[in-house]
């Protein structure tokens, strides 16, 4: 079931980490659920999802059940002490590109992600494709015409959004589609 899980809900990693740690309310006292689950979490979900993994463990560990909060703290510490080796790796400085290039392409690249997510949300929402786009220019404010009156102006403010993307499909792409795929596949009788 784990192996299922890690195959097809990949989406969205608060979800991946309450399902995947739900298998330990299925699986009872037994040791072999509580291993794929550390597996699942040390191997896959803390190595793409590190700081949704971090946190999640944290608040787990702090659980009422015994069972739960020593799998977590577990989970915890080999985790946090993985991160704590890499971070104390040296950086090559070899491989970094010359700032200027890295900022035009982190610059590149949100605004073609930008573009991509404003085409996609307006395409999916129905309620978006009622409502009128007015891209902005120039200014510090807004008003608009209603009922055959303008409003007051209205100060605009700063809108962000942040996601956390899986550090796998940057790191080994091939990989990890990999990994999905053999999950996927996985039968009963070849889980040992």
């Amino acid at each position: 079931m784990i192996c299922k899980i890690l195959g097809y809900a990949s989406v969205d990693p608060g979800a991946l980490c309450d399902m995947v740690f739900s298998a330990l309310e299925l699986g009872g006292p037994d040791q072999i659920v509580a291993e794929y689950v550390v597996a699942a979490f040390r191997d896959y979900i803390a190595y793409n999802y590190p700081g949704t993994a971090i946190d999640f463990l944290r608040k787990r560990a702090k659980s009422k059940n015994p069972t739960e909060a020593e799998i977590a703290g577990r989970i915890l510490k080999e985790v946090e002490a993985y991160y704590e080796r890499l971070h104390d790796l040296p950086q090559l400085v070899e491989f970094e590109p010359p700032p200027q290039r890295a900022q035009h392409l982190v610059q590149t690249k949100s605004k073609h992600y930008g573009r991509q997510v404003y085409e996609a949300a307006r395409e999916g929402s129905v309620f978006l494709k009622f409502c009128k786009s007015i891209h902005l220019k120039a200014g510090s404010s807004f008003l608009m015409e209603k009922d055959g009156k303008f409003t007051g102006k209205t100060k605009l403010g700063q809108l962000s959004h942040s996601m956390e993307f899986p550090r796998g499909e940057l790191i080994d792409p091939i990989g990890q589609a990999l990994s999905r795929l053999r999950w996927r596949n996985l039968k009963r009788e070849d889980v040992k």
